[in-house]
């Protein structure tokens, strides 16, 4: 069974932002992982200090949930540039959450100076998308909701539904046969389960699934939207510029694709561009269990940004190790 992690707290800007400090697993049929917040709230082990002399190129990745985590391309950047001992810091700000652009760029505007970073590699989705949705937790349920004031009402919800005495909840709760039948139920839809919604215990299919999931989904696409090219393009330079008034240099970047058309229209918005052929490589997710970049995935993106990273041009020599330094000569 699945198991979110309860590590989220409510934002009302971005929506949504981990707690600092925090500790949890994720589980679900794939994989187990486990997801360590540090001080600023994001799920990086990599301590920054930013009260000490700042003697290194600092990056700072943000995308969502396909990016986070210890085995992400992220980190196995990080291992490769402190092999080399190389004065390039890599800080992982990711936020799980898809179809959500919008709101990471209001996430760098936020929260992300504070990093003071020379670079930001932003990945996504174009056109872009916003979809402004609340999360957090109640007691053992994540919250989903679309509607700030709205948080009250689900924790009343959740009192009266998940936590007065049942016969579904005592079954559930002390019963492992039965939260396997409560799963076959919930997960399929054929002849068997019509006649297992006649049961007493399972007419209420609701309860059921978010009993077995511990989540609480209320209108989380309601704000949903998809931008025109013509409002991500004013997006994009809009962030750019202001990066680049703060001597950030903002790129856009593709894990899947290596695309020449949306190259040259991120390249239009004043911003840089990395792209990645993963999607030529097969099948690297996890398949029907799991749509994430498996380990193997994650490793091929790293070689890919890697060299993107060294034959920019973006990062100063002096940074580089002498080790790599001739690498990054000959290509820049």
């Amino acid at each position: 069974m699945r198991h979110y992690p309860a590590v989220y707290m409510p934002d009302s800007v971005v929506g949504y932002k981990y707690k600092p400090d925090s500790y949890d697993t994720i589980v679900n049929p794939a994989y187990t992982s486990y997801m360590w917040g540090n001080e600023y709230g994001n799920f990086d082990e990599f301590h920054v200090d930013l009260n000490e002399n700042k003697d290194y190129y600092r990056i700072v990745f943000i995308g969502a949930s396909d990016d986070i985590g210890p085995y992400s391309y992220i980190g196995l950047i990080r291992e490769k540039f402190r092999k080399l001992n190389c004065r390039i810091q890599i800080i992982n700000a990711s936020v799980d959450g898809a179809l959500r652009e919008v709101e990471r760029l209001k996430f760098i505007k936020e929260y992300l100076l504070a990093y003071e970073p020379d670079m930001i590699v932003f990945t996504g989705w174009v056109p872009l998308h916003s979809n402004l949705v609340y999360r957090t937790q109640y007691k053992k349920f994540l919250l989903d909701y679309s509607d700030w004031d709205a948080r009250s009402q689900i924790e009343e919800y959740i009192e009266n539904t998940h936590y007065q005495f049942s016969w579904f909840k005592l079954f559930f709760d002390y019963s492992y046969s039965f939260r396997l039948i409560c799963k076959y139920y919930c997960e399929n839809d054929n002849t068997v389960t019509k006649i297992m919604g006649h049961m007493p215990l399972l007419r209420n299919r609701m309860r059921a699934s978010e009993y077995l999931e511990q989540v609480i989904r209320i209108d989380e696409f309601k704000n949903l939207k998809r931008l025109s090219m013509k409002e991500s393009y004013a997006a994009l330079r809009d962030i750019g510029m202001f990066l680049k008034e703060r001597n950030i240099t903002l790129v856009y970047s593709q894990k899947t694709v290596n695309d020449q058309k949306l190259k040259d229209f991120i390249l239009s918005t004043g911003n840089k561009y990395f792209g990645s052929d993963l999607e030529t490589k097969g099948d690297l997710s996890y398949g029907e269990a799991d749509g994430h970049t498996s380990h193997e995935g994650h490793k091929i993106i790293a070689e890919s940004y890697f060299h993107n990273l060294v034959c920019s041009g973006l990062i100063p020599l002096q940074y580089f190790s002498d080790s790599i330094k001739t690498v990054a000569q000959l290509n820049q």
